[in-house]
């Protein structure tokens, strides 16, 4: 398996640290954790990961899902944007 360098964006540092937890057991590297849109945006610039995880409701009111089409748009590096705050209905009309 390759190993990849991964950004967390997530509010819940709890959460952001269990991921880095199993991520690290699966043989990848969190290069670095975002509570909000623009920190993630500087991390991004700055380490330059090979994937970025990014929860779409951040600290501040930051849209994660924006901040994932920047990260999409600026660097060309992939952004998955997962929550845990809606349903599926909800998640479906995103």
């Amino acid at each position: 398996m390759t190993r990849l360098d991964i950004a967390i964006a997530e509010d819940d540092w709890f959460l952001a640290e269990y991921l880095g937890d199993e991520l690290g057991a699966l043989g990848h590297a969190v290069v670095g954790r975002a509570r909000t849109g623009e920190e993630l945006i500087n991390l991004v610039a700055r380490e330059r990961p090979d994937l970025v995880l990014v929860d779409i409701r951040l600290a501040d009111a930051s849209d994660g899902l924006a901040a994932a089409k920047e990260v999409q748009e600026r660097f060309d590096i992939p952004a998955i944007a997962a929550t845990g705050h809606l349903t599926a209905a909800e998640a479906a009309g995103a």
